[in-house]
């Protein structure tokens, strides 16, 4: 009796890992089809936007203007002939470039007087 019922097992056993082999078989081959789909979807839409930025880069090449820059190259005052407008200013630099501090307490004689 022992001998039946081991062997009654072990067949059991053996037929459960089957049916659930077979359970899963149907699975992962759906699985790798709804992949296969996704995988083909995104290379159409590859293709299109490699077509599509093909066109783009013909059109931009198309109406691309030549651009000439000119430096702006800023007026050079003498600096021997008037070092300071006025004589309250102060004159300072900032990247290379004079600037004047002017101050606010003047009085309106003196600036019509020395007015340009």
């Amino acid at each position: 009796m022992k001998k039946w019922s081991l062997s009654l097992m072990v067949v059991t056993l053996l037929f459960c890992i089957t049916v659930e082999g077979l359970k899963s078989a149907p699975e992962t081959e759906n699985a790798q089809t709804k992949s296969d789909a996704k995988v083909t979807k995104l290379l159409e839409r590859i293709a299109k936007l490699e077509k599509r930025v093909a066109d783009l880069e013909k059109r931009s090449v198309k109406n691309t203007v030549p651009v000439t820059l000119t430096p702006h190259v800023p007026k050079m005052i003498p600096q021997s002939v008037n070092p300071l407008p006025h004589k309250d200013w102060k004159r300072k630099q900032f990247n290379g470039l004079d600037y004047y501090i002017v101050p606010l307490n003047t009085s309106e004689s003196s600036s019509t007087k020395y007015a340009r």
